[in-house]
């Protein structure tokens, strides 16, 4: 009897374990946390905050992670997919990488989430509009050179980021992108970008029909060398700048509607060409001034409204400082610091200059009687390499001059088509480090595995002890 009883429990002990393994329970509900419906995980109830989503994952739902306390998230390279708002509000979230399987990735994805410090982008696919939006603790971003674009407000209110590089493969940027990252100090653009251009930290294209225009200067610059062939300055170049003297070059014809939303320039220098300067949202302007003879100048005092000073200049006063007269202009001939003048010391026409062949001080002069004389520091000929630390080639900061493009509803600067692939040049390349989730020892299995065995034990010898007693 007692042998029966045993055999039965084993045959119920491997029964239960086969269930409780295999069972699904409730429908798409995983007993980790993950709940899956059909390849698509449409939320977590886990407690694990180091999450790595299963293979089985094709698509991340909508909200799916929104407001929960995870930490890290590996993506898997089955997913495909990441709807808008997936890990909104995750405010531990620390790191993410998006892998290159990653065809598309909805608005807001990692909105708000205020611990996210490094993002790595390998997909292709385009950042949305508010997709890193809030993220304040953003500090190191890596992108794939082929990145599509960047949406509207994508890095809205990133603090903390201190420069930003266009890929050489990104023919879409809105203007509006980045707008309240109060500390990035430069906007670069990648070797090979033909669509985009960079000087002095600010980033150029064309805009509505012109050909060089001024997209955006960072929100944390202090000062600004414009591009001298700009010819408009967007929307929202200068959003909340706090610049105390912003200038403009001479082919500047339009200030465009916003360029100066929420900025504080203390004082704005227009030149004589400017045609257009269209409403500024909250711009703290202390002064304008603009050039005699400028088409603005009889209708940007109904612009600019009241508590801003309008002074008009000339440009050919001997005081200014881009007049050829004025003696401080560099391009004066009559300035001693102009090397072609011929009292500057460093001219070689000067003949009290050292280095002039005829100047009796010369040391390279044949009949200088110091000439020649051996050095023992000195054995000879040439020193160095020729490059002093400089290979002669300096070139502006990829300034290529953009090209002419088209303007949407949303403020984005649309540069199709997407450029060829060879056009991604000079860029990092990001290899792919995917994690892959791969087979999982869960404890329940192991321990299920365990009592199976033991249920596979007292049936064995429950057996053999019924053939001992036969």
């Amino acid at each position: 009897m007692k042998k029966r009883i045993k055999r039965k429990m084993g045959f119920v002990l491997v029964i239960a374990m086969l269930i409780v393994m295999f069972y699904p329970g409730k429908p798409g509900k995983a007993a980790d946390g993950f709940v899956i419906v059909d390849g698509v995980l449409t939320g977590y109830t886990g407690v694990e905050n180091a999450v790595v989503i299963p293979d089985e994952v094709t698509s991340i739902g909508k909200d799916a992670f929104a407001g929960t306390t995870i930490t890290s998230v590996a993506i898997g390279g089955n997913v495909t997919s990441i709807d808008s708002g997936a890990f909104r509000q995750c405010g531990e979230l620390e790191s993410v990488t998006i892998p290159a399987t990653v065809q598309s990735v909805g608005s807001e994805a990692f909105q708000d989430c205020e611990s996210l410090y490094e993002v790595t982008w390998i997909s292709n696919a385009g950042i949305q509009d508010y997709t890193f939006d809030g993220c304040k603790s953003l500090e190191r971003i890596r992108l794939s050179p082929n990145l599509a674009s960047i949406g509207n407000l994508a890095f809205r209110n990133c603090e903390s980021l201190s420069s930003f590089n266009i890929p050489s493969g990104t023919g879409s940027v809105a203007l509006g992108a980045f707008n309240g990252c109060t500390r990035m100090q430069a906007i670069n653009v990648e070797q090979g970008n033909s669509y985009f251009s960079s000087y002095d930290g600010c980033l150029y294209g064309g805009y509505n029909g012109n050909v060089v225009s001024l997209l955006r200067c960072p929100q944390g610059k202090q000062t600004v060398d414009i591009q001298k062939d700009t010819t408009m300055v967007a929307p929202y170049a200068f959003f909340g700048n706090r610049m105390s003297t912003v200038e403009m070059p001479l082919e500047v014809t339009t200030i465009s509607l916003n360029a100066f939303e929420n900025s504080k320039v203390d004082t704005l220098v227009l030149g004589q060409k400017v045609e257009v300067f269209e409403g500024q949202t909250n711009a703290g302007f202390g002064v304008i001034k603009v050039a005699e003879g400028a088409p603005v100048s009889d209708t940007i005092h109904n612009v600019v409204g009241e508590g801003v000073t309008i002074i008009g200049f000339s440009p050919d006063k001997p005081d200014n400082p881009d007049n050829p007269d004025n003696p401080d202009n560099p391009d004066n001939p009559d300035n001693p610091d102009n090397p072609d003048n011929p009292d500057n010391p460093d001219n070689p026409d000067n003949p009290d200059n050292p280095d002039k062949p005829d100047n009796p001080d010369n040391p390279d002069k044949p009949d200088n009687p110091d000439d020649n004389k051996p050095d023992d520091n000195n054995p000879g000929g040439s020193t160095g390499d020729g490059n002093d630390g400089n290979n002669g080639n300096q070139t502006p900061d990829n300034n290529q001059g953009g090209t002419q493009v088209a303007v949407n509803d949303n403020n984005t600067v649309n540069q199709a088509p997407t450029p060829p692939a060879q056009n991604a040049t000079g860029t990092e390349h990001i290899k792919d480090n995917t994690p892959s989730t791969g087979p999982e020892l869960n404890a329940k299995y192991i321990l299920c595995l365990g009592v199976m065995l033991l249920g596979v034990y007292m049936i064995l010898s429950g057996r053999k002890e019924s053939c001992r007693t036969a």
